[in-house]
């Protein structure tokens, strides 16, 4: 039987490392902290390929201008620390972006 549950990296991590499941899926690599948690129920980690992660943008901004962002931009703007569309080439207008939690923390998704 496969039961399949959301819940994000942490909560596979977690309920793997307990023993609650015997597979999890995480969009990042086991922390040392976690590895040396659950290293006594012979938890591993098995690398099988990459979280992809499609940006996108209006319409609006792309005809205005921003035809391409860097990663760095990217990771400038997901920190606030661009927060309007002409520091990229765009309109005068403040960045309203939407996405999940992890991508849109304080700390930004590039860490």
């Amino acid at each position: 039987m496969v039961t399949i549950t959301g819940g994000g990296t942490g909560a596979g991590i977690t309920a793997a490392g307990e023993g609650r499941s015997e597979i999890a899926m995480a969009s990042r690599e086991i922390k040392d902290s976690e590895r040396k948690l659950y290293s006594k129920n012979n938890f591993q980690q098995f690398f099988i390929g990459y979280d992809g992660v499609c940006i996108v943008v209006s319409k609006q901004i792309y005809d205005a201008g921003v035809k391409s962002i860097t990663k760095d931009q990217l990771k400038q703007s997901t920190l606030g620390k661009i927060t309007n569309w002409k520091d990229l080439k765009g309109p005068d207008a403040e960045i309203y972006a939407i996405g999940k939690r992890r991508w849109l923390g304080n700390q930004g998704y590039f860490q």
